[in-house]
């Protein structure tokens, strides 16, 4: 079982690397927190331990650095249900006192959920508009796709 969860880590972090700047939809740092010790992982800059999430129409991919020299791991869009607000409810613990419940989200994916506090209120609106567009654009393709078919 160990072997098998090590294996889909790996297979998890593959991440598509060759994107062009322009297909770029929105970047910036953010809070993830971890999908086994459950703590949460400062995505701000300046830290040792800070990520850059990349949104593309692909994936959510999310780095070491803002160089992209370092993917530690990305969502791809195409596997998720959902985008949605944090509460009391999802996020059990915040990453720092300054931080904000109201400033959390969530991507539901098929195999596991993500979550991510933004910066700020209003950027935590835009990841989450872009993300659910990204969604709905994508189930939109996938019905037009079946109705052709």
């Amino acid at each position: 079982m160990k072997k098998l969860q090590q294996l889909y880590r790996r297979a998890a972090r593959h991440v598509d690397l060759d994107f062009d700047a322009t297909e770029v939809i929105k970047e910036g740092w953010m809070w993830k927190q971890g999908e086994v010790k459950k703590t949460w992982k400062k995505r701000l800059p300046l830290c040792p331990t800070s990520r850059w999430c990349v949104l593309t129409p692909k994936q959510l991919t999310y780095y070491k650095s803002n160089d992209y020299s370092h993917a530690l791991g990305s969502v791809p869009i195409v596997d998720c249900l959902m985008v949605e607000v944090g509460s009391d409810k999802t996020v059990s613990s915040l990453p720092s006192q300054d931080v904000k419940v109201s400033w959390s989200f969530l991507v539901q994916g098929a195999q596991r959920t993500f979550y991510f506090v933004a910066a700020s209120e209003l950027d935590k609106h835009e990841w989450m508009q872009e993300i659910g567009h990204l969604i709905i654009c994508l189930t939109v393709d996938e019905a037009d796709a079946y109705k052709l078919g």
